[in-house]
Formats: structure tokens, C-alpha cells, sequence
């Protein structure tokens, strides 16, 4: 099955717009997996706020000095760009590659990307207090895939 991503943007009206999605197969080469494709090919897209991506898996890690999707948006949000990846399910297994026991990642889970960092939170996450950059982004509660 393969991983699906939509990306959301805040229009002027403080809502999220779809704007576009993406998909593709385990195994598909590190540049071409869906979160990182739907990402770059809509940058200009986001207007300096803050992006959602939703998606059905965790993004990988990468393997040996391969960088991952996880990296990639670490290194994005170092250049001032703020994303909200909202994990729904954990196709591929990429979930173990953060530390969960494989087959058994939580979700839902928010990994917020901000100032070269990243925050998981799930249900059982004792501090679910996502970085003050995104203390004002709409509602995405009701989003799913």
C-alpha cells in the first residue's frame, strides 16, 4: 500500500485549504517519497505561514548517510519554514525509525517542525504543548486523509 500526503496551507481567512496531495511506495527513492515531493513542488504555496502536511505514515529517517524526510524538514524549518506533519497510520514501518516498537507507533501523532527541531506528540505524550510559533494556526483536528 502505498504512503498518501495532502498538504494544507492557511488562507487569509485563517482556515486550511487543500492544496495539494501525493504518493508513493516503499522503496521509492528518498527524493520522490510523498511528504518531501508534495513539500517542494508547493514551497511558493505557503506564503511565509505555517504548513500541514497529513499522511498515513510517519516520515522515514533514512538509512546509512542517506537523508531521510524527517531530516529534510528539520533542515527546512532551520530556513524558517514551520510544518505540521499529522501522522494518521504508520504505513511502511517508518514509525520503529522513531523509536516505536514496530508494528506498534502511535496514532494519531503531531511531530511539529520548527527553528531546526522536531516535536512528536501523541495521546500518551506528558507535554502536548505544540512550539509557540504554532500557537495560532486554525483548527486541523477534523483533517484526515
Amino acid at each position: 500500500m502505498p504512503v498518501n500526503a495532502a498538504l494544507y496551507t492557511i488562507t487569509a481567512s485563517n482556515e486550511w485549504r487543500k492544496k495539494a496531495d501525493s504518493s508513493a511506495e516503499r522503496g521509492d527513492n528518498l527524493l520522490n517519497h510523498a511528504e518531501r515531493a508534495l513539500l517542494e513542488a508547493n514551497l511558493t504555496n505557503l506564503g511565509g505561514k505555517p504548513g500541514l502536511i497529513v499522511q498515513n505514515a510517519y516520515p522515514c529517517t533514512g538509512k546509512g548517510n542517506k537523508t531521510g524526510c524527517h531530516q529534510y524538514f528539520i533542515e527546512k524549518s532551520r530556513g524558517g519554514l514551520n510544518i505540521i506533519l499529522k501522522v494518521t497510520g504508520d504505513q511502511g514501518g517508518y514509525g520503529a525509525e522513531h523509536g516505536f516498537t514496530q508494528g506498534k507507533a502511535p496514532v494519531p501523532a503531531i511531530i511539529y517542525y520548527s527553528a531546526g527541531t522536531s516535536q512528536i506528540i501523541t495521546m500518551t505524550s506528558a507535554n502536548k504543548t505544540p512550539p509557540a510559533v504554532f500557537a495560532t494556526v486554525p483548527n486541523f483536528d477534523y483533517i484526515a486523509l
